[in-house]
């Protein structure tokens, strides 16, 4: 499942693979992501190395 935010949907400039693609790879090397966001406040990536 991909996602685009707002600004993506507004400009059609973007695919919302990229976070799709990073989940993607960090699970083939056990590692993972957590993804915190607010709006107007922004977004807090988290990857854990295991």
């Amino acid at each position: 499942m991909y996602f685009t935010g707002k600004n993506g949907r507004t400009n059609n400039n973007s695919s919302g693979i990229g976070l799709y693609l990073v989940k993607q790879i960090l699970e083939q090397l056990g590692h993972k992501i957590k993804v915190e966001s607010e709006q107007s406040e922004g977004t807090k990536f988290t990857i854990y190395f295991d």
